[in-house]
């Protein structure tokens, strides 16, 4: 099993395969690099992984090590939210701050453009601090990338790792989340400005 989808009230699983020909992406359960990744970008992200670790502290972090050295899976499906926003990512049960979601997984590339210098990509995640490379999770990635926008009602925020010598995001549960309760995420007013809606999850 890859991941989980819930449509016509029926829950089934994908295999990689499925999760392809559904979505039109190539599932990663991890970031994926084209080309080596150099390591002044592990010591560029030693600062904001530090501050990640104040903000969440010292046992949350080690989970969220736990949780990337032992690939664990998501705690959620991926269903219809609604017309405007298309799918978003539930939570399969019950969560408590802290809790780690994932890891937003994709393409780990220098081959992106800034907000305004060219088509706009709703899945390209870039790193808390100045660096060339961001994530680009739209033609390879895993549930996380389904997680949508809500500045007003998110209950997910990103922590930040160096794990294996690279920078990796998990999306981490903020308050209470009940079973079957869509993951939102604040994306930031670059994403908002770019996306026009001030809240697109419903």
């Amino acid at each position: 099993m890859i991941a989980q989808i819930l449509e016509n009230n029926s829950l089934r699983t994908l295999d990689a395969d499925g999760f392809a020909r559904r979505f039109g992406a190539a599932y990663r359960p991890t970031l994926y690099l084209d080309e080596p990744a150099p390591a002044s970008l592990a010591a560029a992200a030693d600062a904001s992984a530090a501050e990640s670790a104040r903000t969440w502290g010292p046992l949350a972090t080690q989970a969220f090590r736990r949780f990337l050295r032992d690939g664990a899976s998501v705690p959620g499906w991926i269903a219809r939210a609604q017309d405007s926003v298309g799918f978003g990512l539930f939570a399969a049960r019950a969560l408590a701050p802290g809790d780690p979601v994932g890891e937003y997984a994709g393409l780990l590339t220098r081959a992106w453009r800034p907000l305004g210098q060219g088509r706009f990509n709703p899945y390209l995640l870039k790193y808390p601090f100045e660096s060339p490379f961001a994530v680009d999770a739209e033609a390879q990635g895993n549930e996380l990338r389904f997680v949508n926008h809500s500045a007003r009602r998110a209950n997910v925020a990103r922590a930040l790792l160096v794990h294996d010598g690279l920078p990796r995001v998990l999306f981490v549960v903020s308050r209470p989340i009940s079973l079957g309760e869509q993951f939102l995420l604040d994306y930031g007013p670059s994403y908002v400005f770019a996306a026009a809606p001030k809240d697109l999850a419903p």
